[in-house]
């Protein structure tokens, strides 16, 4: 994908709580716990199965 040299930025979020996002241009790879948390609040959001209170 490079095809030449490589900059590395390295930084630090604490609102991830651990994992990491990694971004190579316009692609990103996120990895982050914090980002799994909110999808599985979500999805049990949005369950039809479960009733309302």
């Amino acid at each position: 994908m490079a095809g030449g040299p490589i900059e590395l930025i390295e930084k630090v979020d604490t609102t991830l709580i651990g994992g990491f996002v990694l971004k190579v241009g316009d692609k990103q790879l996120d990895s982050a716990i914090s980002s799994r948390i909110k999808a599985l609040k979500r999805e049990f959001s949005e369950n039809p199965y479960i009733p309302e209170l």
